[in-house]
């Protein structure tokens, strides 16, 4: 018979649900659902004010997740907005490192978006003044209908007309089999959650008293480990699929508890292990988080490198390594800046030297503000 060290393996693997998964898989929902009823509002409105593009981008990017700076990419290849717009984007977000800052530190998490918001403007203006735009592909056909109010909740027209009847919202027309098995048990194990786990994470509550009479079994660990397996279970049974749950709007609420649901479970997997990893790390060598070497300007300068990877996970990583201590504030706000999530996935695939360009350029604010943090911090 194995034993599973519970303090090593078992508490980070149900912290990774509690502490993040759980508030993404709600969060991410609850954004979903806005878009889904208002989203081609605030696109109609960009549309027809260009000149607020990069400030309207960099309030976008600081939006957690990956799905508004898709719909910027979208419109700039279609030639809708400007390119600064992109650019004020993609440094203004964290994409889905971001719900790991918020459920450790909201306070904190608020204040490095904010960061992210003034150099996401700053940069986004500077570039549209610069008049600077990499190649991109040719005039799309004008034709097919644009596909980004539906990023943000449903399809536009080129000449931003009617939008298609209100998607229903009816949360009786779900089941398990519209949704999926794997999806459906993680959204059943959020009721558990918010009984058990709130409480614990937001240190109100002492479950001891329910464990004795639950014969030794906790239902923190219970339930947070069966959530980290359920979202394991959401992200293998969905491999292969798209690489970001924003980056197909979702038509009705199913599509959007689907999405929460493939976003959280790769926050919450990648989490789980980091924090797993390095528990285990931390026990069987005795390292010290003051051994890394990502302190000073060489810290900075592996914040702004790693942030050039696309994609949400190593970021996720990353940020989870600054919650656990292991790295400053000044390499985690140049990691934040420097990566552009899932956002620049579209560009890749039509014009991937405007794509490399676009992440290159976010790394000169990345450095910038993760050296102006050096001395002030």
């Amino acid at each position: 018979m194995i034993l599973v060290p519970t303090d090593l393996v078992l508490l980070p693997l149900a912290d990774s649900f509690h502490e993040v998964g759980l508030p993404v898989l709600v969060l991410v929902a609850l954004f979903g659902w806005a878009r889904l009823r208002h989203g081609d509002r605030l696109t109609e409105w960009l549309l027809r004010h260009a000149r607020l593009g990069p400030a309207v981008g960099a309030v976008l990017g600081a939006v957690p997740g990956c799905g508004a700076e898709i719909v910027l990419v979208t419109l700039l290849l279609r030639r809708a907005v400007s390119y600064g717009t992109v650019v004020a984007a993609v440094v203004a977000t964290m994409g889905d490192s971001a719900w790991v800052l918020i459920a450790a530190d909201p306070v904190l998490a608020l204040q490095v978006h904010s960061v992210l918001l003034v150099a996401g403007v700053l940069t986004g203006y500077a570039v549209d003044a610069a008049r600077y735009v990499p190649t991109l592909p040719g005039d799309p056909e004008p034709a097919p209908p644009i596909p980004v109010g539906a990023a943000l909740g449903r399809t536009l027209s080129p000449a931003l007309g009617a939008a298609p009847a209100r998607p229903a919202l009816r949360l009786s027309a779900l089941s398990v089999d519209e949704l999926g098995a794997p999806v459906a048990a993680l959204w059943l194990l959020v009721p558990a959650g918010l009984v058990v786990g709130l409480p614990v994470v937001m240190a109100q509550a002492d479950l001891s008293p329910l464990t004795r009479a639950l014969g030794g079994v906790d239902p923190y660990l219970v339930t947070g480990v069966a959530g980290t397996l359920a979202a394991l279970w959401v992200l293998v049974a969905g491999r292969g699929g798209e690489r970001c749950p924003d980056a197909h709007a979702p038509v009705d609420l199913s599509g959007v508890l689907r999405g929460a649901a493939r976003e959280a479970a790769l926050v919450t997997a990648c989490v789980a292990v980091a924090t797993t990893g390095w528990s285990l790390l931390v026990a069987a060598t005795g390292f010290d988080a003051a051994d890394l070497a990502l302190v000073g300007l060489v810290g900075v300068g592996v914040g702004a490198l790693v942030g050039l990877v696309p994609g949400c996970a190593l970021q996720i990583v990353f940020t989870g390594l600054f919650v656990s201590g292991a790295v400053p504030l000044s390499t985690l706000l140049a990691n934040a800046v420097s990566q552009d999530g899932d956002a620049l996935f579209p560009m890749l695939a039509r014009a991937p030297r405007a794509a490399m360009a676009t992440s290159a350029l976010t790394t000169l604010p990345a450095l910038a503000v993760g050296g102006v943090a050096l001395l002030v911090l």
